[in-house]
């Protein structure tokens, strides 16, 4: 018996050596391609656009990586354009998935692997690279400049076809098996149209718990861990509708679409002015500040609470979105309303006590819980932190055509969502108690999720080329999205017979 033992194990240590010498390069030149076992999809995450959106094109590749069954890299996001640094930009904090997200709750979605290690295993190599659609050379700044080679670069073009899946076997189709190991991803912006994949993605991919614990320590250090509050996302300082400044505007679709919705029941007013506008190339709302506060306020009321959180990303653009917030917190106040918010505007406390968010240093590291001397806040936590805080409201309310709301928006949904699988089998639980199920169970909530066939992503500002593909789907709805909604369509449509004073763009 010994000797068949021996015998055994001789053989296995012959089969893992000759498996080793199949991985490497005939000439031992390290510089080729590696034959590997994984297959990995490395997200091209564009340097022109800002976290919002990256955020979007992450999703799109972990999706892709999930139906493909292959092993997502961990590619750290990019600093984006200028105008989006804000407070404290310069530092660093904050590029890494780590920073952001909670990776081990990822891995129940989809494999995953840090980026030096798709790097290392692919010798910085790439085998191709495919497209959901054409956009901007991409920069590969990991990558041997060979990447970018023309033989590599439109390997595969989905052309907007991607807009038409509705299912993983859509995409399981459209890309066919490969054997390549090492493939980048891009042109991953707007996204999928297919709600579903974003709901079964975004139940497992909940904030980094460092962003979670300097949340709690902002909340219990500034309105107290048992407040219950509304959180709205302010994004309107930078709503130019296409170029032309009109004070608070934000564009419309000719269906009076929004952000990640289409025409709302309450819209048919709009819709009707919509028809008037056919032959114009431009369609917009003006809102009014009043009606701001009015839909602020309205929805604290029906959530029975008196506090609100304004996010800011820890900034506002510009002299006129600064009187624009101050107005509306003092009017917000007026109301005996508690309004708390991370902007920095001369004479508006941030805070109940009537204080002011510290500047940098050591003030600030206090407020967000932070003990390490060497680590410093950024911008990017800022961010971060006020997800957190919107993510674990009562209810939210976020900007249109903002892809920060999105995400917010999105996993508030999806964190819904999942639970009301869960609650069909095991009845209420907490999400402590739902990230301890066993991977089966995740793996069946996955499935159920992906059945979810409403439509989803930046309908308006894509129209035409969502509108390439017929796709079964189904639209959102108010009542579906409650308690949460889009603050530019409550204070404007919702409140059209109800002395609101939204006003309607012209051709001129």
């Amino acid at each position: 018996m010994a000797q068949e033992k021996g015998v055994i194990y001789l053989l296995l240590v012959l089969c893992v050596s000759l498996s080793l010498a199949q991985t490497q390069p005939e000439d031992g030149n390290l510089s080729q391609p590696t034959v590997v076992q994984e297959r990995f999809i490395w997200p091209l995450l564009s340097d022109y656009v800002g976290a919002g959106n990256q955020v979007m094109e992450f999703m799109s590749a972990a999706i892709v990586a999930h139906a493909l069954n292959r092993t997502l890299c961990l590619s750290p996001f990019r600093d984006g354009p200028s105008r989006h640094f804000g407070l404290l930009w310069r530092n660093g904090h904050g590029l890494a998935i780590e920073d952001r997200y909670n990776v081990e709750e990822l891995k129940k979605f989809v494999k995953v692997a840090t980026s030096e290690h798709c790097l290392e295993t692919c010798n910085r190599k790439l085998d191709a690279t495919w497209f959901l659609r054409s956009q901007r050379t991409p920069s590969f700044p990991a990558w041997e400049k060979g990447a970018t080679d023309k033989t590599l670069y439109e390997a595969t073009n989905m052309k907007w076809s991607f807009v038409s899946w509705t299912s993983m076997e859509d995409i399981s189709n459209a890309f066919g098996y490969s054997n390549l190991s090492c493939v980048a991803l891009g042109g991953l912006f707007p996204g999928l149209r297919w709600r579903g994949a974003y709901l079964a993605l975004g139940a497992y991919l909940p904030s980094a718990e460092s962003l979670v614990q300097a949340a709690a320590a902002f909340q219990n250090n500034t309105f107290g861990l048992d407040t219950k509050y509304i959180a709205i996302h302010w994004r309107f300082e930078e709503s130019f509708c296409g170029g032309r400044q009109l004070g608070t505007c934000f564009l419309r679709c000719g269906d009076g679409a929004i952000v990640a919705t289409r025409l709302k029941v309450e819209a048919a007013e709009w819709q009707a002015h919509a028809e008037n506008l056919r032959n114009c190339h431009f369609h917009g709302v003006k809102v009014a500040k009043e009606d701001m506060v009015d839909a602020i306020y309205d929805r604290a009321v029906q959530s029975g609470v008196t506090t609100v959180y304004i996010a800011t990303d820890g900034w506002v653009r510009g002299k006129e979105g600064k009187l624009l917030i101050r107005d509306v917190v003092e009017m917000l106040r007026e109301k005996n309303m508690t309004v708390i918010g991370m902007w920095r505007i001369e004479d508006l406390p941030n805070f109940p006590d009537g204080s002011y968010v510290p500047e940098e240093g050591k003030g600030l590291a206090d407020l967000f819980g932070i003990v390490d001397p060497n680590e410093r806040v950024s911008s990017r936590m800022v961010a971060g932190v006020e997800q957190e805080i919107c993510a674990r409201s009562e209810a939210f309310l976020g900007t249109g055509q903002s892809t920060w709301s999105l995400a917010v928006f999105r996993q508030r949904l999806a964190r819904r969502k999942a639970h009301q699988v869960i609650e069909k089998v095991v009845g209420m639980i907490s999400d402590e108690e739902f990230r301890q199920l066993d991977q089966t169970i995740h793996t069946q909530i996955i499935e159920e999720l992906l059945q979810d066939n409403h439509e989803a992503g930046l309908l308006c500002g894509y129209s035409r080329e969502f509108a390439r593909f017929a796709v079964n789907v189904t639209s959102e709805t108010r009542e579906e999205e409650a308690p949460d909604g889009w603050i530019d369509l409550e204070a404007c449509e919702m409140r059209i017979g109800k002395g609101g004073k939204c006003e309607f763009a012209t051709c001129n």
